[in-house]
């Protein structure tokens, strides 16, 4: 019987210090224009939204949003920013809605910062990592007994992002948790001699992840370091059997 189980994990990857072109729209807007590309062809990437919050100095919690906008079909933007009373602070997002094919990134600075940099016309550069499906083929090839045991954790300098997506089952079904929501997470973890399953996650291109498989079979435990390069523009596939 075939089973799915979903996971998510969002985490934002925040950029200090990237400079900004900007201009007064009126007293109390200022225009940020910038530039939101592929990180590795530099490529300018189209309809990215870019979202601008004024934070309040005391809780991360108290934020307003204060303009957003859209890449045009070679990557620039242009943004209006409203001045929001008491904020400590701007913070901009990109792409923080539909993270499905790049990486999300945010920034930010403060008022006394943004005005300072009026007469400058440097663009603000956000840098997306380009996201491509990843699909791990997992199988028990040579059962042992109903004890076996095999885990998968994955490593990788690129961390911050969805890695896992589903787990597609076609035999013993992966291990499940109870998260704080109550709701079930995905382990990659089976017990069973008919372990065989498809993990299908992201990888980034030009990543190198490390999967450390771990499988016990009669007591002894053993350690297998697979690794594997994500390439553009195709599914990235590794077959892991134990």
């Amino acid at each position: 019987m075939k089973t799915v189980v979903f996971t998510a994990l969002v985490v934002t990857i925040v950029l200090l210090g990237i400079p900004i072109s900007c201009q007064k729209d009126s007293a109390d807007a200022i225009v940020v224009s910038g530039l939101v590309i592929d990180r590795d062809t530099k490529q300018g990437i189209p309809n990215m939204k870019i979202r601008a919050d004024g934070v309040a100095q005391f809780g991360l919690d108290k934020r307003i949003e204060s303009g957003n906008a859209h890449t045009d079909g070679n990557g620039a933007f242009d943004i209006s920013i409203k001045s929001i009373e008491n904020a400590a602070f701007y913070e901009f997002f990109v792409n923080l809605e539909n993270a499905d094919s790049y990486t999300e990134e945010s920034d930010y600075h403060g008022q006394l910062y943004l005005d300072s940099i009026t007469e400058y016309e440097v663009p603000m550069v956000f840098e997306l990592s380009k996201i491509e499906p990843l699909h791990i083929h997992l199988k028990n090839t040579e059962p042992f007994d109903d004890e076996d045991f095999v885990s998968l954790y994955f490593y990788s300098e690129k961390m911050g992002f969805e890695r896992v997506k589903s787990v597609e089952n076609y035999g013993a079904e992966n291990l499940k948790y109870q998260s704080s929501t109550s709701n079930e997470g995905t382990r990659t973890e089976w017990v069973g001699a008919n372990v065989n399953a498809v993990i299908k996650g992201n990888i980034l291109v030009d990543e190198e992840l490390t999967i450390i498989v771990s499988f016990r079979k009669n007591g002894q435990l053993t350690e297998v370091v697979k690794t594997l390069e994500g390439k553009r523009n195709k599914v990235n596939e590794i077959h892991i059997d134990y």
